[in-house]
C-alpha cells in the first residue's frame, strides 16, 4: 500500500515539531482582522492592499500585478517578493 499523500505544510510540521504549530498559529491570529482592498485596476496594473480592518498597518501586504509585463510585486512588513511569467493571456 502507498503512503497517503499529505501537504508540505503537514510534513513541515511533523518534521519540525509542536514549536512551529505554536508559530503558526500566532501568525494566523495576526492576520485574522485583515480585508482586502483593491487601490486600482486597469488594463495594465491591479494593485490591492491587504491590512487590518480597523486601520493598524501591522502586517499591511500590498500586491501590485503589472499585467503587461507579467511581474507580481509583494511587498509588506514581513519583506517582499517579484515573480515573473509569460503567457498573459487570459490575465
Amino acid at each position: 500500500m502507498s503512503e497517503p499523500i499529505i501537504s508540505p505544510l503537514a510534513v513541515y510540521l511533523k518534521n519540525n515539531g509542536e514549536e512551529k504549530m505554536i508559530k503558526l498559529e500566532r501568525l494566523a491570529e495576526s492576520f485574522k482582522n485583515h480585508k482586502a482592498k483593491i487601490v486600482h485596476d486597469d488594463d495594465k496594473m491591479f494593485v490591492m492592499e491587504w491590512r487590518n480592518k480597523n486601520g493598524i498597518s501591522s502586517y499591511a501586504v500590498k500586491y501590485i500585478v503589472d499585467k503587461v509585463y507579467g511581474t507580481l510585486f509583494v511587498e509588506g512588513d514581513l519583506g517582499f517578493a517579484i515573480a515573473c511569467w509569460y503567457g498573459m493571456e487570459g490575465l
